[in-house]
């Protein structure tokens, strides 16, 4: 019975070397792996989460700068906008009427 259990695992072992996938076996990619790593970044999400971190300025105290010449995120959606294609954006600023604008 044990040269049976053993004649099993050995014929199974060999099958498995036989039958097993190489490298070599593998399909090659038409892109070349830094675009791929580029499409994986930006389907998990990462870019997304990291804009929106940025963006929330929690955890950063503004520059005085940004209250006269205008906010960093305002600037920063403009030129995403413009990266993304949409060449006519641009950055409308109002003029308040009165003292009290509330």
């Amino acid at each position: 019975m044990r040269r049976h259990a053993m004649f099993a695992v050995l014929f199974m072992f060999g099958l498995n070397l036989v039958f097993s996938q190489s490298d070599e076996m593998a399909p090659k990619t038409l892109l070349p792996l830094s675009v791929l790593r580029e499409i994986i970044n930006e389907v998990s999400g990462d870019v997304p989460l990291q804009n929106e971190i940025l963006l929330s300025a929690v955890k950063r105290n503004r520059l005085p700068e940004e209250y006269s010449r205008g906010y960093f995120e305002t600037k920063f959606i403009l030129e995403k906008l413009k990266e993304y294609g949409i060449r006519e954006a641009k950055i409308i600023k109002l003029h308040k009427t009165e003292k009290k604008t509330w």
